[in-house]
């Protein structure tokens, strides 16, 4: 639920944004949802990092 909220308000904020921004904040919203991830954005990105 708080992952929906900061989307949406994040998504408003982007929508100034040229839309290429808008696009990749979508996909990582998308992204997140198919892994389910249970912590913070900070460790999300962290972990890919990592990962990559």
């Amino acid at each position: 639920r708080s992952w929906d909220n900061f989307h949406a308000c994040a998504s408003e904020v982007l929508s100034s944004c040229p839309e290429e921004a808008a696009a990749i904040w979508e996909s990582l919203r998308q992204e997140s949802r198919k892994i389910q991830f249970q912590g913070n954005l900070q460790e999300l990105c962290s972990s890919r990092g990592r990962l990559a």
